[in-house]
Protein backbone atom coordinates (compact mmCIF):
# COMPACT_ATOMS: atom_id res chain seq x y z
CA UNK A 1 0.00 0.00 0.00
CA UNK A 2 1.20 3.68 -1.04
CA UNK A 3 0.59 6.77 0.68
CA UNK A 4 1.12 10.53 0.52
CA UNK A 5 0.63 12.96 3.71
CA UNK A 6 -2.37 15.37 3.14
CA UNK A 7 -1.97 19.30 4.28
CA UNK A 8 -2.55 18.10 7.75
CA UNK A 9 0.50 15.51 7.50
CA UNK A 10 -2.02 12.73 7.55
CA UNK A 11 -1.26 9.69 5.58
CA UNK A 12 -3.78 8.88 3.05
CA UNK A 13 -3.96 5.87 1.15
CA UNK A 14 -3.53 6.13 -2.76
CA UNK A 15 -4.15 4.26 -5.41
CA UNK A 16 -2.30 5.64 -8.62
CA UNK A 17 1.03 4.61 -9.03
CA UNK A 18 1.70 7.69 -10.98
CA UNK A 19 0.47 9.80 -8.36
CA UNK A 20 1.97 8.40 -5.65
CA UNK A 21 5.54 8.61 -7.30
CA UNK A 22 5.25 12.58 -8.28
CA UNK A 23 3.86 13.48 -4.86
CA UNK A 24 7.17 11.72 -3.69
CA UNK A 25 9.69 13.60 -5.46
CA UNK A 26 8.23 16.53 -5.21
CA UNK A 27 7.36 16.61 -1.40
CA UNK A 28 9.94 13.30 0.02
CA UNK A 29 12.59 15.79 1.00
CA UNK A 30 10.09 17.99 3.04
CA UNK A 31 9.62 15.05 4.93
CA UNK A 32 12.80 14.39 6.25
CA UNK A 33 14.67 14.80 9.56
CA UNK A 34 18.55 15.01 9.48
CA UNK A 35 20.62 15.82 12.68
CA UNK A 36 24.85 15.78 12.06
CA UNK A 37 25.98 14.05 15.32
CA UNK A 38 29.79 14.99 14.07
CA UNK A 39 32.57 12.47 13.21
CA UNK A 40 30.44 11.09 10.37
CA UNK A 41 27.71 9.99 12.45
CA UNK A 42 24.12 10.89 11.17
CA UNK A 43 19.97 10.46 12.33
CA UNK A 44 17.52 10.59 9.71
CA UNK A 45 13.93 10.41 9.64
CA UNK A 46 11.90 9.96 6.85
CA UNK A 47 8.52 9.56 5.43
CA UNK A 48 8.80 6.03 3.55
CA UNK A 49 5.12 6.11 1.38
CA UNK A 50 4.97 2.86 1.81
CA UNK A 51 3.57 0.68 4.59
CA UNK A 52 6.26 -1.19 6.19
CA UNK A 53 3.57 -2.81 8.74
CA UNK A 54 3.47 -6.15 7.03
CA UNK A 55 6.90 -5.82 9.38
CA UNK A 56 5.06 -5.85 12.53
CA UNK A 57 1.59 -6.88 11.51
CA UNK A 58 -0.76 -4.92 13.35
CA UNK A 59 -3.09 -3.57 10.69
CA UNK A 60 -2.05 0.39 11.49
CA UNK A 61 0.27 1.60 8.73
CA UNK A 62 3.56 1.54 9.11
CA UNK A 63 4.92 5.09 6.99
CA UNK A 64 8.19 6.63 8.81
CA UNK A 65 11.48 5.45 9.78
CA UNK A 66 14.88 6.59 11.50
CA UNK A 67 17.99 5.18 10.90
CA UNK A 68 21.84 6.22 12.45
CA UNK A 69 24.18 6.23 9.96
CA UNK A 70 28.09 6.22 11.60
CA UNK A 71 29.31 5.51 14.80
CA UNK A 72 28.84 2.93 17.22
CA UNK A 73 24.79 2.62 16.39
CA UNK A 74 25.19 2.50 12.63
CA UNK A 75 22.48 0.80 10.94
CA UNK A 76 19.83 1.44 14.28
CA UNK A 77 16.43 1.55 12.76
CA UNK A 78 13.19 1.96 14.25
CA UNK A 79 9.89 1.92 12.43
CA UNK A 80 7.04 4.81 13.31
CA UNK A 81 3.02 4.49 12.32
CA UNK A 82 2.56 8.12 13.17
CA UNK A 83 4.61 11.31 12.62
CA UNK A 84 4.61 12.39 16.45
CA UNK A 85 6.08 8.87 16.63
CA UNK A 86 8.83 9.40 14.74
CA UNK A 87 9.64 12.64 15.73
CA UNK A 88 10.08 11.31 19.36
CA UNK A 89 12.09 8.43 18.11
CA UNK A 90 14.28 10.66 16.29
CA UNK A 91 14.88 12.67 19.58
CA UNK A 92 15.56 9.38 21.41
CA UNK A 93 17.77 8.44 18.57
CA UNK A 94 19.79 11.50 18.40
CA UNK A 95 20.14 11.64 22.52
CA UNK A 96 21.45 7.85 22.25
CA UNK A 97 24.06 8.74 19.85
CA UNK A 98 25.28 11.52 21.72
CA UNK A 99 25.54 9.64 24.91
CA UNK A 100 27.84 7.17 23.00
CA UNK A 101 29.93 9.90 22.15
CA UNK A 102 30.27 11.15 25.31
CA UNK A 103 31.10 7.49 26.55
CA UNK A 104 33.79 6.74 24.23
CA UNK A 105 35.93 10.14 24.71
Amino acid sequence: MNYILDDNDEPVEIHNILRWAQWMADNGAYYRVNTEIGQGINVSTHFLGIDHGGIEGTGRPILWETIVFGGIENGYRELYHTKDEAIAGHKEAVIMVRQDLEESQ
